[in-house]
């Protein structure tokens, strides 16, 4: 479904400003995410976590930020929203994460 995010991963992708943002319309709501992490990762659930301790969302975040192969020098903290979206990558272990958080 989300197959194009394989170009996330290639660094003029990451470079080009108006690939930072995405656009999430419904019938009730019109959103803008701002990009801050890119990364493949082997498959495992942790990117789809929900719930969270008291600091699990930061550490949540923080290994998110960690994990991007492009500094997109976007701050984020406990108090954002957060969009991921998740698409196989280069292998049926693999999958390529896109991680960006709620600016409206």
């Amino acid at each position: 479904m989300f197959s194009s995010l394989a170009n996330t991963l290639d660094k003029q992708w990451c470079e080009k400003i108006e690939n930072r943002f995405i656009t999430f319309i419904t019938p009730d709501e019109y959103s803008v995410y701002q990009v801050f992490s890119v990364y493949q990762v082997e498959d495992n659930s942790y990117y789809t976590q929900t719930n969270f301790s008291e600091n699990g969302f930061q550490e949540y975040i923080n290994t998110a930020l960690s994990n991007s192969i492009y500094d997109f020098d976007t701050s984020v903290s406990k108090n954002d929203k957060l969009i991921t979206l998740v698409t196989c990558g280069s292998s049926n272990s693999k999958r390529i994460i896109l991680q960006a958080k709620k600016l409206s």
